[in-house]
């Protein structure tokens, strides 16, 4: 995992829950996993930044993708519509 080559697949499925929250109007819950992402994203580089430079920043980037589908697939499965 030395290169972020693998992440626009991740970007496709993120991108997939997004529209299915768009199209069913709940911008709010999108909202809140971006940030939950975004925390995700700034916790992991902030840990593993700088004593694994680009391989840390290259995890640090998959887990906040990572973080970001698990939490909008779970809120997609707990209102009943995954």
């Amino acid at each position: 995992m030395r290169s972020p080559t693998g992440l626009p697949i991740l970007q496709i499925f993120c991108n997939l829950a997004n529209f299915h929250f768009t199209h069913a109007g709940r911008m709010r819950l999108l909202g809140w996993a971006y940030a939950g992402g975004a925390a995700v994203s700034a916790a992991s580089v902030a840990w593993l930044g700088a004593p694994a430079w680009s391989v840390g920043a290259v995890a640090a980037t998959y887990s906040a993708e990572v973080a970001t589908i698990a939490t909008l697939t779970i809120w997609c499965r707990a209102e009943g519509e995954a």
